[in-house]
């Protein structure tokens, strides 16, 4: 099967158009902060003024903020591309930070050697979880968000193959936890912070 990739970087989105009908079109989502915004209006122009049907991915990977990117897009099927653009769009366009973070209740100094990330990330934690319970049906389409171990070092990816989709809001907060300012995420007895420590581009899960 051929493949064809969109890979939104920093500043660049490079679309290869496959004419066949026998394609598997991969997403690559970066991480970068303030990029996954910026990441849903790239989506949100490609699908409103191009062919949606060149937009159908059926493989999403996503770092760090690519990874919320990622979570968000996991439960629409590939061919829902208008309305996966407009829900990115949408949520984007409507968040606030009193949602994504707060300082701890003992200041960020306490918090930075006791929580190891002088920001309390709870309310994104309970946010992503939120907008995924909107998907009661789980993933429809190949998905993986992917951290580091701040044990090991290792490079954790995390699929429709290994995590409950139940899951798949921590495992997208863990990818984007900035250390320092994030407290990390432990999951399966892992101290997992941002995936862009490690790779900033995850682009082996999507051809895999």
């Amino acid at each position: 099967m051929k493949r064809s990739f969109v890979v939104v970087l920093g500043f660049a989105a490079v679309l290869a158009k496959a004419e066949q009908k026998d394609v598997c079109r991969a997403l690559v989502l970066s991480g970068g902060a303030s990029n996954g915004a910026w990441e849903a209006g790239i989506m949100w122009g490609l699908a409103n003024y191009g062919n949606p049907a060149d937009f159908e991915y059926d493989v999403v990977t996503g770092i760090s903020a690519g990874a919320i990117n990622a979570a968000g897009v996991a439960g629409f099927a590939p061919e829902d591309v208008m309305e996966q653009a407009e829900f990115l769009s949408d949520t984007w366009a409507n968040l606030y930070n009193k949602e994504i973070w707060q300082w701890w209740e003992y200041g960020p100094i306490k918090g930075c050697l006791k929580e190891h990330g002088c920001l309390d990330t709870s309310p994104a934690l309970t946010f992503l979880d939120d907008t995924l319970k909107k998907f009661p049906d789980g993933y429809k389409r190949r998905i993986t968000v992917a951290s580091g171990d701040a044990n090991t070092g290792d490079f954790v990816t995390f699929d429709q193959t290994n995590m409950p989709f139940t899951q798949l809001h921590q495992a997208a907060l863990a990818s984007g936890s900035i250390p320092g300012a994030f407290p990390p995420q432990i999951m399966e007895n892992m101290t997992l912070m941002d995936g862009g420590t490690i790779y900033d581009v995850n682009v082996v899960s999507a051809i895999q």
